[in-house]
């Protein structure tokens, strides 16, 4: 069992743990029963989860876990979620929301490739251009980076 306890926090599934301690934890791949575990193995596993927290909360204190995504601020993008199709600046990357501005709802983007050789849409609705639109990351499909001018016009 002293194997499974070395290495890196990256290595240890803290959501297997819980309290019963007869359910095994997760150290390496390797199953630990936390009752059979030397206190020295224990001293070890307390150790990597200590570092794993505290990983954790510096991440969130800097925005670390956020600025580990595809998007770049200033670039325009044609984005499909679950209901809608936008198109717009992106201005901010939170956690949870893509924020934009000059952004438009696409009623009927018509044919999707000619779309992307014309920038065209069959059908426009402009947000006001003083409003930012925020879009919940979850509820995203796909998202393409928009070459073409942003609408402005109702259409």
């Amino acid at each position: 069992m002293g194997d499974g306890v070395t290495g890196s926090t990256s290595d240890f599934d803290s959501g297997s743990l819980g309290s019963n301690p007869s359910r095994p934890a997760y150290v390496k791949g390797v199953k630990m029963e936390l009752n059979k575990m030397t206190l020295e193995e224990l001293v070890e596993l307390e150790k990597q989860i200590k570092e794993q927290a505290i990983k954790k909360v510096k991440d969130a204190q800097t925005g670390e876990s956020i600025k580990r995504h595809p998007y770049v601020i200033g670039k325009k993008y044609f984005f499909r979620s679950v209901t809608h199709h936008i198109v717009g600046e992106l201005i901010d990357v939170t956690e949870h929301e893509l924020v934009f501005r000059g952004a438009s709802w696409i009623a009927d983007d018509g044919r999707f490739h000619e779309m992307f050789l014309t920038g065209s849409f069959n059908e426009i609705e402009p947000f006001p251009t003083d409003l930012s639109v925020i879009v919940g990351r979850g509820s995203l499909i796909d998202c393409v980076e928009w070459t073409h001018a942003l609408p402005t016009q109702a259409k």
